[in-house]
């Protein structure tokens, strides 16, 4: 089970990491919720997290797509993928044709086809074949719609219909409220957008996501010519404004950062709830908090870990910074989130003292922050 998602217009996929199991005693770690065995009524099994994205290469261009479905069946499509790609299997005259015609999307469907064959149907991708998007589903879970200010979205797992049903009820809002932006923006915002609401719903007391098998970690991926190529260096922040806003004071609630190395995606997370005022910093040590490497579904190689301490180091210059804030308004919650990918505004500063992290607010983030809260319930437009 899982949710990938194509942005086709915006170039942009998006994918979760958790692999789930018929075993509901199955319980793994995840970076969004921590223990799943400690999740309430979740229903179902955790195995393991795993980047759902799969490549080949050859002669007539490269493929990567991310996949859904049966492990056993993706892994045999994997298979039949790279022989084709590699001309290591026999074709019959229609599906060499087929690759003669269409190079790297007449391989990917080629292989589709041969795995079908095989009895090994049950898996789903979306993703990049040489210049040109491709998609392929077993059943009706893969939905596909145009959609005000998202454009064309292909999307496909368990997870499929809620993603869709979200960004369709802000596509017209979303159209609207930001006709200025040009495929950039857009791109840029949808990719934030879109990983953070999934996280936060993975951290939401309803566990949409997890009980649809769904969630973990996010990916987000920009597409160009046969490659899918990971956003990382991504720190996020969710916090709430406790109190007045002279209080100067905030719940961490969680504090996540993502870069990659080759082929492993790795995730620091602190999960537990820490206060932060204007005070004094909050020492938190780095042995409570958690790094994840996350491999490859199929991974081709393996690489000496990265220490939590080598981690950190990327993070406390991370180019992109996500900031989730939630504050009381009137008696109601009321979220903001705030992106960017240049120097701007920090909610915490962040430093590293031997075997501690440290975290200060930074009051010149938290005063722009606090300030983009409305007064007054009627005054507030969630995003």
């Amino acid at each position: 089970m899982t949710v990938i998602a194509l942005f086709e217009d915006l170039q942009l996929a998006i994918s979760d990491v958790l692999l789930t199991i018929d075993d509901i005693r199955a319980s793994a770690m995840t970076p969004t919720t921590g223990h799943t065995a400690n999740l309430p009524d979740l229903g179902l099994g955790v195995s393991r997290l795993a980047r759902k994205v799969i490549s080949a290469d050859g002669p007539v261009g490269r493929t990567q797509l991310l996949v859904a479905g049966t492990k056993s069946h993706i892994e045999h499509f994997a298979t039949v993928l790279r022989e084709v790609f590699r001309d290591q299997r026999p074709l019959p005259d229609e599906l060499r044709q087929l690759v003669r015609s269409s190079g790297a999307f007449g391989c990917m469907q080629a292989a589709a086809r041969l795995a079908d064959a095989d009895g090994y149907k049950e898996f789903e991708v979306v993703g990049v074949a040489g210049e040109m998007m491709c998609t392929h589903t077993f059943d009706s879970t893969r939905v596909v719609a145009d959609v005000p200010y998202f454009g064309k979205v292909w999307v496909a797992g368990s997870g499929a219909a809620n993603l869709l049903h979200w960004i369709q009820l802000r596509g017209d809002r979303y159209a609207k409220e930001f006709l200025h932006h040009d495929l950039i923006t857009r791109h840029f915002h949808v990719t934030n957008l879109v990983t953070l609401f999934l996280m936060e719903e993975d951290i939401g007391p309803q566990l949409r996501t997890l009980k649809t098998g769904v969630g973990g970690y996010y990916e987000a991926y920009t597409i160009s010519p046969g490659t899918l190529t990971p956003v990382g260096d991504c720190i996020t922040v969710f916090a709430d404004i406790v109190g007045r806003n002279r209080d100067c004071t905030v719940l961490l609630r969680r504090l996540l950062y993502h870069c990659y190395r080759g082929e492993l995606l790795y995730v620091f997370s602190v999960m537990q709830e820490t206060l932060v005022t204007a005070a004094s910093p909050v020492k938190i040590p780095l042995s409570a908090c958690q790094l994840f490497d996350v491999p490859p579904l199929l991974p081709s190689s393996a690489q000496s870990p990265w220490s939590i301490h080598r981690v950190v180091s990327q993070m406390l210059g991370a180019e992109n910074v996500r900031t989730v804030m939630r504050k009381g308004v009137g008696g109601h919650p009321i979220t903001k989130r705030f992106v960017r990918n240049m120097p701007g505004h920090q909610l915490v500063k962040l430093s590293v003292s031997r075997d501690y992290l440290v975290i200060t607010l930074d009051l010149t983030g938290f005063q722009h922050f606090s300030s983009r809260f409305p007064p007054d319930l009627s005054d507030a437009i969630g995003v």
